[in-house]
């Protein structure tokens, strides 16, 4: 391979790739998937070959001293909400202007400390263990270590030193370090194989020798190493789509960052949440070996690690609110605590008593020991504040200290320094060059495209029904008057869909952003060689898009083809380029904006200026002097003049009898004139722009010119925009003291007493459930039997894929079943059969996904879910009563009033819980529900669980990593295996005690005492000598249990329990009531919708003022000018509809869970968005109206109807937006296709083209069009009894006809003489004397304007019934 290819490198590298190739000419037919491969000769070789190309494979010390990181807290407290955004501004500025006046004023915020003073290290051959409950900084702490940028309102002192062979602060963090984000954060429609190819592309540069052979091996031996080498040709799938499994989807996480086995340190932040225990183990144990082998070092934050993963660890850093507990070897951890009074009790594992030392519910549990009689003088230093200072005090914190000096001061060894061409590689950002970073990411994006080409045909066959439909409409335009205009209007409106089109992408881009940012940062590419493969497939995918648009109206249309197809081929290249700008633009938009609602507002304003001031609209002789600057620098401006010159060059039209002026027949048709002739003339007198064939390219070198310039300044904000945080947000001291330390039992839920309740003991039973897939070729749940009784607690666990959540879908009657799906099985509850709607009302079913109402508080999360889920014969403060006990039992006090998107993974997984358990459920599913939280929540969850089932109900849950202590916890468990196939059902025991005597019965491994029973049974089965499922099914346990199921599915008496066929549910006008109440606040709280919507008409209509500022005149080009201005107020309507669709679809999710449980009637929901939606709409639409009506100048006498008319029509465009978004399964398509019917709105509405020039075929559609009513009233409403003057320069002029001695004298009009050297040679009028001419013109009064606003009435009418269907019928999501 040629040295030139990179010439940043020497030739060196390549030379070495060919030496060490020829040295190792079979490494690449090693077969890694032989059955007699040898994994540790592998790694010796590839070692070998990576040492003789040079690569230095050295050990790495890390180092970190006294970091601190502070964010500002937000002193007010205060929710953000539509008026505190606007006042939030007016206090910036009004801060602002007072520190203008005193500068000496310091104006700094208040600030938290999120890490203090937090050091250690990190040694070759190490694991380092972070543990921290939720919110203690781990996160924080290990981005500042990895090297990753901070967000900006963090500030961060402190030292991170990284002890390699290179030069200090030479080679880039990210080739030795390699950061496992706890976020899936990946491509969805990739299958895991092309994921991890992608990665070892980018990780493994191509001057390695073999480099080809090493990234197809590392993809399956990494695969293998972590479990997923099954799934390879699986796609990764997403909360929406579905793909593999949560468990498998955070090892490919894991695995796209870990396949580059390079990297000498591994941060692993949070990794395994979603993974079951054994899965933990297995991956932490591969990274045990790659420390002992390869003498790598890893860092890696957990939650939950159980006691055999805590032990493959060498030092442990623990945190609790950002400060240091204690650093050192981890077996001293537990001495060094005890030395402070605190014992661990006898069945809790050593991590979770770590993690939970200065927890104060539990840390009373650890005063009980041997030093008991310290409990008084101890007290008072158990905090955290006092923890951290007993620990710098400590001998273990000098040793640290010791040790960081010394390894700061270890002197480099020169013979292990890296050769000069290895060094100026390892201080360049990305260790590919650009030619081959572009390589692999056109590969993948090839790949990504492949794999939606569905819906990529899908958006070229809109663009091709569209631009059949538009055709049509144009069909073949003559060469008339009536032709010329109709040619400039429809090429203006080619340009004005592709400028709306881009915004509908804004949604996918930010998508695409996540993805960049974290591969980014881990140096796979640089910015710009990712735009640049963007721009390229941008360029083929969008000239095909186009061509399917412009093509079928081009020549349906009858456009100038110049003789052959040379400019229809122009008129695709500008409109490729301005698609291919307008990307690019938004690609800028969205690398500056966090949120898509803020985004699409800003590119919304945009894309309308550019628009509007493109020259159709107002010449630039007419367009004022404060806003021409931006005529001159707007893209669109060029592209439609280039456009007009391609169209009009060479043509020449002529008039028909109707069209030439004045239009009296009492003029002979000899002497009226025709207002065009060539096509020349036409754009020098229509647009003011002359003709000249070098026009042509230098317009497309503009347009190339602009794309380039957006194409740099998105690559350049890219590169450059840290990512950005939010304030940190106090916790009143009133509602973090309402939790009682020293009394945890005393928060139970009060439901004892409840009368829905009682003593009675539920009994939930399922028997034989099965559920297949691909029509029965695969099993996912194998004849599955069990039951749960109340006071016990049913636990289902397995390896991943094992059918967990399948089974717990199947029971609750969750599961979505489509084409190829079956069920089959039965399910009681109290011996009653029960139907989908019963099990929903009687049971609660918490999720792993945490879906809730972003925007609603804690508390009020839960008292929706009470009031609306609890008997309506319970009083209201009844069910107040029993969200304090929820608050309390799952310690969300502290948290009540704080909004759920502000809220922690942990925090979030309690109210998930919560708003079930406020419910009273006979029967609870739980999901995961102590996944991802810390030990602490996790044992408040399982003591929840246990107080719950006390009271008679039935709780079956999933866990994937129980401790011990959780483990013991539970009363029952039922364990799969792959396929669904039950291995064991039964009692777990007194420290699992039953359910070991019944493996080691069948030859298992003994236990060791101190193991943990779930992490030893999950080995146990892992092992494939023993066919463990059959061993049940030839088992008595398993006959035992079969009977006790089917006793307890027997009926009786009282099996009913009181149920009534409609479950006492509150009425319809309640539910109502209370969804419209939820709705408001939510839309309160999301200032970046609706007051984004309100700041883009408030800019749309000053911008659309100022265009027309006092310039509606009486005079003609006033009357023009007033129905432009008229037509110009549909233009925000397309963003209005595009507006609402994001925040609709984002509410899908929730609106699925609760309908599935019963929370109330789908007409409740859909009846809540329309009426919530209206005072918005109301706000926001006024702001528009007055400040364009009155800046435009329009008849101030008239304006209650426009206002009125304005209402109803963004009314209508807004719950169009509503109605796509309920019946169409992603925001895009649900954004696109909203852009191409209300394009289609716009075409037909009159002002393109007019009724009397549409073809017959098409005139239909003005009486179905909103819009056509719309603007038929308005202009009614204006011109009505309104009379037009000519100004000089304005008028008119025809011969005098023969005979005729006075113009005066004809019938018909108002006609005036022209005389020159006195004697009558023309005659002058004014084109438009009266209103009624342009109402004639347009045929506006073919249908009254109160008849027209009653049409936009019922529009909004049929699109509220639709909303309805798709709210109650169709779903999107699936289980």
């Amino acid at each position: 391979m040629p040295p030139h290819f990179h010439p940043a490198l020497s030739a060196t590298v390549w030379d070495n790739k060919k030496r060490v190739e020829s040295l190792y000419n079979d490494f690449p037919d090693i077969n890694v998937s032989a059955p007699d491969f040898d994994i540790k000769k592998y790694v010796g070789l590839l070692r070998e070959i990576l040492h003789a190309a040079d690569v230095p494979l050295h050990p790495i010390a890390t180092t970190w001293e006294s970091l601190r990181c502070t964010v500002p807290i937000s002193t007010s407290g205060a929710i953000d909400t539509v008026v505190s955004c606007f006042t939030g501004l007016a206090s910036a500025v009004s801060h602002g202007c007072a520190r203008i006046m005193t500068p000496h004023t310091s104006g700094k915020p208040p600030s938290a400390s999120v890490l203090h003073d937090v050091s250690g290290y990190l040694l070759p051959g190490q694991l380092c263990l972070v543990l921290g409950s939720s919110g203690s900084g781990t996160s924080l702490l290990l981005s500042r270590i990895a090297g990753r940028e901070m967000p900006k309102i963090i500030q961060t002192s402190g030292d991170v030193s990284y002890q390699t062979v290179f030069n200090p602060g030479q080679a880039k963090p990210a080739h030795f370090t390699r950061y496992i984000g706890q976020h899936d954060v990946h491509i969805p429609q990739l299958t895991v194989r092309q994921t991890l190819e992608f990665a070892a592309e980018c990780i493994w540069p191509a001057w390695i020798p073999h480099v080809d052979a090493i990234r197809r091996n590392e993809v399956i031996l990494t695969a293998r190493g972590l479990g997923i080498e099954r799934t390879l040709d699986t796609i990764v799938g997403s909360d929406i789509l579905r793909g593999v499994s949560g468990g498998e989807r955070k090892r490919v996480t894991i695995a796209e960052m870990q396949i580059g086995g390079v990297a000498g340190t591994l941060i692993m932040d949070n990794w395994s949440k979603g993974l079951d225990s054994g899965t933990t183990l297995s991956i932490t144990q591969a990274v045990r070996s790659f420390a002992d082998v390869l003498k790598g070092s890893a860092l890696l934050s957990m939650q939950a690690p159980g006691s055999e993963v805590y032990s493959l660890f060498d030092t442990l850093c623990l945190l609790d609110q950002g400060q240091l507990l204690y650093f050192g070897p981890t077996g001293d951890a537990e001495g060094y605590f005890n030395s402070l009074g605190l014992y661990r009790p006898q069945h809790r594992s050593l991590p979770d008593f770590l993690s939970t030392i200065a927890d104060p519910l539990i840390q009373t549990e650890y005063l009980d020991g041997p030093n008991s009689l310290l409990q008084e003088q101890t007290t008072a230093r158990l905090d955290t504040d006092n923890l951290a200072t007993k620990f710098r005090e400590s001998e273990h914190f000098a040793k640290l200290q010791d040790t960081i000096a010394s390894v700061k001061a270890q002197p480099r060894d020169d013979t292990l320094r890296p050769k000069e061409h290895i060094e100026k590689i390892g201080a360049k950002r990305v260790l590919q060059s650009p030619r081959y970073q572009i390589a692999a990411l056109a590969r993948r994006q090839w790949r990504h495209i492949m794999s939606i080409r569905r819906s990529f045909l899908a958006e070229v066959l809109q663009n091709l029904v569209l631009g059949l439909l538009l055709g049509s409409i144009f069909w073949q335009l003559p060469d008339t008057a009536g032709g010329a205009n109709s040619r400039g209007g429809i090429l203006f409106l080619i340009l004005l869909l592709i400028g709306l089109s881009s915004l509908a992408k804004i949604p996918v881009r930010f998508e695409e952003k996540e993805v960049f940012a974290k591969q980014k940062a881990a140096s796979f590419f640089d910015a710009w060689p990712y735009l640049l493969t963007q721009a390229i497939f941008d360029f083929c995918q969008e000239l095909i898009k186009t061509a399917a648009l412009v093509i079928p109206v081009y020549l349906m249309a009858g456009l100038n083809l110049g003789g052959s197809a040379q400019r229809l081929l122009y008129c695709l290249l500008i409109i490729v380029m301005v698609s291919l700008t307008m990307i690019s633009m938004t690609r800028f938009v969205v690398a500056i904006f966090d949120d898509a609602e803020s985004a699409s507002g800003f590119a919304g304003v945009l894309t309308i200026v550019l628009v509007l001031l493109n020259g159709y609209l107002k010449t630039p002789t007419e367009i004022q002097g404060y806003l021409i600057w931006i005529y001159w620098i707007d893209p669109l401006h060029y592209a439609f003049e280039a456009l007009l010159i391609n169209e009009y060059d060479g043509l020449n039209f002529k008039c028909t009898l109707e069209e030439r002026i004045p239009a009296n027949s009492n003029i002979p048709a000899e002497f009226r004139v025709c207002p065009v002739s060539t096509g020349e003339q036409y754009l020098e007198d229509t647009f003011g722009i002359t003709n000249d064939k070098i026009f042509r390219l230098y317009f497309f070198l503009v347009l190339l010119g602009f794309q380039v310039l957006f194409f740099l300044l998105s690559a350049y904000t890219t590169a450059r925009t840290k990512p950005k945080g939010h304030p940190q947000r106090e916790i009143s001291q009133s509602s973090a003291s309402s939790v009682r330390p020293n009394d945890k039992d005393a928060v139970a839920i009060d439901v004892q007493n409840s009368p829905s309740q009682g003593p009675h003991k539920n009994r939930f039973t399922f028997t034989d459930m099965s559920y297949s897939v691909d029509d029965g070729r695969k099993v996912l749940l194998n004849k599955v039997t069990g039951n749960a009784v109340g006071g016990k607690v049913v636990l289902l666990m397995g390896e991943s894929g094992a059918g967990k959540t399948t089974l717990l879908d199947v029971c609750a009657m969750r599961k979505t079943l489509g084409k190829g799906t079956s069920v089959s099985g039965e399910v009681r509850l109290n011996g009653r059969v029960l139907d989908k709607k019963a099990l929903a009302h009687l049971s609660g079913y918490c999720e792993q996904s945490d879906l809730h109402v972003e925007e609603a508080t804690v508390r009020e999360a839960l008292l929706f879910s009470a009031k609306l889920r609890l008997p309506k014969s319970i009083t209201l403060k009844e069910k107040m009563d029993k969200v304090e006990n929820v608050l309390a039992m799952l310690r969300l006090e502290p948290y009540q009033h704080v909004l759920v998107k502000a809220l922690g993974a942990g925090e979030k997984k309690l109210l998930t819980m919560g708003v079930e358990v406020v419910t009273e459920p006979k029967v609870l599913f739980l999901d995961e529900p102590t996944s991802g939280i810390s030990s602490s929540s996790a044992m408040t969850v399982a003591r929840a669980l246990r107080r719950i089932a006390e009271t008679g109900t039935c709780v079956v849950c999933t866990v994937h990593q129980p401790s011990a202590e959780v483990f013991d916890m539970f009363d029952m468990l039922l364990l799969l295996k792959r396929g669904g196939k039950v291995v064991y059902f039964g009692d777990i025991g007194e420290h699992g005690a039953t359910l070991r005597s019944y493996f080691e019965a069948r030859g298992a491994e003994q236990m060791n005492e101190d193991a943990n029973a779930a992490a030893w049974m999950l080995d146990v089965i892992s092992d494939e000598k023993t066919d463990w499922a059959e061993e049940w099914l030839q088992s008595k346990e398993k006959e035992e249990q079969g009977k006790q199921t089917a006793e307890l599915a027997e009926g009786d008496e009282d099996s009913s329990n009181g149920w009534g066929e409609d479950f006492d549910t509150p009425s319809f006008p309640r539910q109502t009531v209370e969804m419209i109440r939820r709705q408001f606040w939510r839309y309160w709280r999301l200032p970046e919708y609706n007051t984004t919507r309100v700041m883009l008409l408030l800019m749309i209509a000053l911008m659309i003022g100022l265009l027309f500022l006092r310039e509606l005149s009486n005079t003609q080009t006033g009357a023009m000018l007033s129905f432009a201005a008229l037509f110009l107020t549909v233009i925000p309507s397309n963003l209005s509809a595009q507006n609402v669709i994001p925040p609709t679809t984002s509410g899908r999710a929730v609106f699925y869970r609760e309908i599935a449980s019963g929370t109330y009637e789908t007409t409740a929901h859909h009846v809540a968005v329309g009426l919530v939606e209206l005072p918005f709409t109301v706000v926001a639409t006024t702001v528009f109206v007055v400040v364009f009506y009155f800046m435009v100048g329009l008849t101030p006498g008239r304006f209650g109807y426009f206002f009125l008319a304005s209402q109803l029509l963004y009314l209508f465009t807004v719950v169009l937006g509503v109605m796509l978004a309920s019946v169409t399964p992603t925001a895009a398509f649900a954004e696109n296709l909203a852009n191409s019917i209300l394009s289609l709105f716009n075409v037909v509405s009159g002002f393109f083209i007019r009724k009397d020039e549409m073809p017959s075929w098409w005139r239909w559609s003005v009486w179905v069009n909103p819009f056509s009513y719309y603007l038929s009233g308005l202009v009614q409403n204006e011109m009505e009894n309104k009379t037009f003057i000519c100004e000089a320069g304005e008028f008119g002029l025809f011969r005098i006809p023969d005979g005729v001695s006075d113009c005066a004298s004809i019938a018909g009009g108002v006609y005036e003489n022209v005389v020159e050297n006195g004697v009558i040679t023309a005659c002058r009028f004014c084109p438009v004397p009266t209103g009624q001419t342009l109402i004639d013109l347009y045929a506006a009064d073919e249908v009254n304007k109160w008849l027209s606003l009653v049409a936009v009435v019922v529009a909004i009418v049929i699109c509220r019934l639709v909303t309805g269907f798709g709210f109650a019928k169709l779903r999107f999501m699936t289980r």
